[in-house]
């Protein structure tokens, strides 16, 4: 439970995690963080684990409108000003 406590604090402010995903082994974890959306979500994590340094790709759940360009709540990539402006990739950072 530590390591998961530790792995939310590293987004944003640990509040919890879904007990189930911690019984049944699986690929992900469902985890509850107070962040700051002001700035842009996490894509992933890298952490030592062990004596391995690992990526742990983020996935979030129940998102208003959000960007997959620059990584912002509030609006979508269509209506992004620095998408627009070609400052970011052309791709899509957070996905399509």
């Amino acid at each position: 439970m530590k390591f998961v406590e530790h792995l939310g604090n590293k987004i944003g402010e640990f509040v919890g995690v879904d007990q189930t995903d911690l019984l049944i082994p699986s690929e992900a974890l469902k985890l509850r963080v107070d962040c700051n959306l002001d700035k842009p979500l996490h894509r992933g994590l890298m952490l030592k684990v062990n004596s391995h340094t690992t990526w742990f790709k983020m996935k979030y759940i129940k998102l208003a409108e959000f960007c997959y360009g620059c990584g912002l709540l509030g609006h979508v990539h269509r209506r992004c000003e620095l998408y627009d402006l070609n400052i970011l990739k052309p791709d899509l950072q957070y996905g399509s």
